[in-house]
């Protein structure tokens, strides 16, 4: 029996079997043929089996002992195998190649997993560096939106403060070349939505003026027309407690006066109510009057009502006496009281004065401070303009020879119960008032415009109020012809 191990350079092993093991030689043949083709076999798995993956087992009596029926056939020889040309010694040295380099693959795939493990990290921190700074960028477009808001309303309270302060410079700045043509109904200029500060106020000592802003007893205005607002004849939600509406103005004047007679007046004015101290002066020095009498003529008793303590039946001769006089006013009214005196001189000889009391509606308005779109809006509504009052007057020549327009502009706020409001009108020749008469039950505005002429109207002004109440329109527009024209108001046939 023989064994050929390898390839080109076969090894070949001849053995022949003993018997003694119980074994027959066909058995242990059949039993190497096993463990030549099994590869976890003992022969295989020993040092020889490297050179057994293409040995081949044969028996130089194969065919006598297969011709013998009673002996196990044995297979037949296959054909030699080309035999590996690979020494065992490279076969090793490949072997720890392969070694190596999967050990080197593997710290490879380490480092791979490692740096897989840290991108994700660093992607996780990126994502919520990434959020935080989206939230920042989110909270800075705000800040921008609201920048960029709040600078569009500073730009339109420069323009509105440019516009004022331009009206302001034409007032109190050089009044050669002021006026303008007189146009139309007095609609004025379009308003937009500026809203300017007042005129610079000084009521005087003891005067406790008061400032009560106006909100929300506009309603806001149509679409199609930004510039009117709705009609504001609706009931207006206001605080008329006094403290919070009101204001104390004083007026001390002499009335009248002759060779014989000073008459003098006290006055201070608080909301609705007036205190009025008439003092009687015999300027004589022999002269006494005798049977003095005072009478209070007044149209409109149901608006203004009038309280008074008992005069003195006799003023003697330099002495002087008082009268208090209490006013409430219950609505608009149109004339002012009249004072009428009658006294018997020594000889008996009477004497009659007749003096009007400077008790006009104006004492009882409060100053209105509106923007543009509030004024025109007013001015526009129907409420207002069918109770419009209008008049053409030749302005006082102190006023036409002063070099600014501020003494007129001062004279027209009426010792400052109107508001002057510059910047509203486009036009800086044009002053803009508005003042507000309220009680606990009525609210009545009132706005008025003075346009001083130029040209073949130089030297008047055209005076437009309008109101809610007819009366207040007339009362004022009134008022305001007499202080552009420096009328003597206390005249009893003014």
């Amino acid at each position: 029996m023989a064994a050929v191990l390898g390839g080109e350079e076969a090894v070949e092993i001849e053995f022949n079997i003993e018997p003694g093991d119980g074994r027959t030689p066909q058995e242990v043949f059949a039993t190497l043929q096993q463990q030549l083709a099994d590869p976890f076999s003992t022969l295989r798995r020993s040092e020889f089996g490297q050179y057994c993956t293409q040995a081949v087992l044969y028996s130089e009596d194969a065919a006598q002992e297969l011709s013998q029926p009673s002996k196990i056939p044995i297979a037949a020889p296959k054909p030699a195998l080309p035999q590996s040309d690979v020494p065992a010694k490279e076969i090793l040295e490949l072997q720890e190649k392969h070694r190596q380099e999967i050990q080197r693959l593997e710290m490879l795939l380490r480092e791979r997993e490692n740096i897989s493990t840290h991108a994700k990290e660093m992607w996780l921190a990126e994502s919520s560096r990434a959020a935080k700074l989206g939230e920042s960028l989110e909270r800075a477009e705000k800040k921008i939106n609201e920048l960029e808001k709040n600078l569009s309303q500073l730009s339109i309270m420069y323009n509105e403060a440019s516009q004022e302060l331009r009206q302001l410079k034409h007032i109190f700045g050089n009044n050669n070349s002021r006026g303008s043509e007189f146009g139309g109904g007095g609609a004025g200029a379009p308003g937009g939505s500026s809203s300017p500060g007042g005129y610079a106020r000084s009521i005087g000592a003891g005067s406790v003026p008061a400032s009560q802003q106006l909100k929300g007893w506009l309603p806001a205005s149509p679409s199609r027309n930004p510039n009117l607002v709705a009609s504001p004849s609706a009931r207006l939600a206001l605080d008329t407690s006094v403290g919070s509406l009101g204001r104390t103005m004083f007026d001390d004047a002499v009335l009248y006066e002759d060779d014989l007679m000073q008459i003098g007046i006290k006055s201070r004015y608080r909301d609705l109510d007036g205190e009025l101290a008439l003092f009687f002066g015999n300027k004589s020095a022999k002269i006494s009057f005798h049977n003095f009498q005072t009478e209070y003529a007044i149209k409109e008793d149901t608006l203004l009502r009038l309280s008074m303590t008992t005069a003195p039946a006799m003023i003697e001769a330099g002495t002087q006496h008082s009268q208090r006089v209490t006013a409430t006013c219950v609505g608009p009214y149109l004339e002012a009281p009249i004072l009428r005196l009658s006294f018997l001189l020594s000889d008996n000889s009477p004497r009659r004065i007749q003096v009007r009391l400077p008790l006009s509606i104006d004492k009882f308005l409060d100053p209105l401070e509106l923007s543009a779109m509030d004024f025109f809006g007013v001015w526009r509504d129907h409420d207002y303009t069918v109770n419009e009052e209008c008049a053409v007057v030749d302005i006082a020549a102190k006023f036409q020879e002063s070099s600014s327009l501020a003494p007129l502009a001062k004279a027209v706020c009426l010792g400052d119960v109107l508001k002057l409001l510059p910047g509203v009108d486009s036009n800086p020749d044009n002053l803009v008032l508005a003042a507000k008469f309220s009680s606990d039950t009525v609210l009545n505005l009132l706005v008025c415009r003075v346009e001083i002429g130029s040209g073949a109207f130089r030297g008047k002004a055209r005076v437009a109020c309008r109101s809610n109440n007819s009366k207040l329109s007339k009362a004022v527009c009134t008022l305001l012809q007499n202080k552009i024209a420096a009328q003597n108001a206390n005249d009893p046939g003014k």
